[in-house]
């Protein structure tokens, strides 16, 4: 099936230095594009891969398993450590999970974790598991598509896909204690899809001694192209030249 171009993998060729981008559940690499843009800009060689399931239509996402994406990740951060010898993680959202399971099993320079989710708080994703097989997807709450770009997307949640998901976020909870290396987490006050507290959450259980939190007044869930996006992108490369 054909993927949107908008949602196609971004690929920049800079130094020796890699970061590797993953984005969130049923976003698309579009909604790291100004981000990656401005790391390799900054010099660096930046991938953004397309996840499982993803940049096609949103019913596909409800025939992927959570370990796809594991796997999707590992392959990746594998593929970028093979082209580069200082390799760096980080992620949005769902992306943000991956890359902490990454730094939990792998060995890099340092993990960056933007707007992560150790649980979802929607009532309706508690009920996913039990409903489907009676319903394939249902629509994101109004709230949160205020001001959201059709094209960071898909526009519905995957029934299916969410209770995956449900099951990633458990997974990688339990391995947070296991990361030791410097971390970066940021996210929003204003985020009503994953609530500040999942990130003081994923602060607290990681046992990198040095780590830093960045809170932002202004944005939403989408940090990477909402209002506070230049502190976004300012942060993220300080920690990456303070840990090259």
């Amino acid at each position: 099936m054909k993927i949107r171009t908008e949602w196609q993998p971004i690929s920049l060729k800079g130094n020796e230095a890699g970061i590797l981008l993953l984005h969130g559940f049923t976003g698309s690499p579009y909604e790291l594009k100004d981000l990656a843009r401005f790391l390799h800009e900054s010099g660096y060689s930046v991938e953004v891969p397309l996840l499982p399931g993803h940049g096609t239509k949103v019913e596909n996402l409800n025939h992927i398993g959570w370990k796809e994406w594991k796997n999707a990740a590992e392959n990746h951060l594998k593929l970028m450590q093979e082209k580069h010898k200082i390799v760096f993680a980080g992620g949005l959202s769902m992306g943000a999970v991956l890359s902490l399971h990454l730094a939990a099993n792998f060995d890099f320079r340092g993990v960056v974790a933007m707007s992560g989710a150790t649980k979802i708080y929607d009532w309706k994703s508690s009920i996913a598991p039990f409903v489907r097989f009676f319903v394939s997807k249902f629509p994101k709450n109004r709230k949160f598509k205020k001001g959201y770009d059709s094209a960071l997307g898909y526009q519905e949640y995957p029934v299916s896909g969410v209770a995956q998901l449900r099951k990633l976020l458990r997974f990688v909870r339990k391995e947070l204690p296991q990361i030791s290396m410097p971390a970066l987490i940021v996210h929003s006050e204003k985020d009503l899809r994953s609530p500040i507290k999942n990130s003081e959450e994923i602060f607290q259980k990681i046992s990198s001694s040095d780590k830093q939190f960045v809170r932002l007044a202004e944005s939403g869930h989408v940090i990477t192209v909402d209002h506070e996006r230049s502190q976004v992108k300012e942060a993220f490369l300080k920690f990456v030249k303070a840990h090259e």
